[in-house]
């Protein structure tokens, strides 16, 4: 599945990333979180971390997690430079 080769990768040690870049509305967001009953890369990501981490309590996990949503708004940009150029 999506992600599953990132989280064993993060289980070996290593620092993964993934990403959903797209069209607004292209489902970006459902993808990566989803719904109560269809649940996105995100937490099925988290859930195959943890499932592991608690199958293996002689070892010490340290786990960090960052999430960053970047998005790009050159229409209210473009309006905000007009009107500061009107006063």
């Amino acid at each position: 599945t999506v992600g599953a080769p990132q989280v064993e990768r993060v289980l070996k040690g290593f620092n993964a990333t993934i990403l959903a870049y797209g069209q607004t509305g292209s489902g970006k967001t459902y993808t990566m979180i989803g719904e109560a009953n269809a649940p996105g890369v995100v937490p099925r990501a988290v859930d195959r971390v943890f499932t592991r981490v608690d199958a293996t309590p002689d070892t010490t996990w340290r786990v960090y997690v960052t999430c960053a949503a970047l998005a790009q708004f050159a229409a209210r940009a473009q309006f905000a430079a007009q009107f500061r150029s009107n006063l």
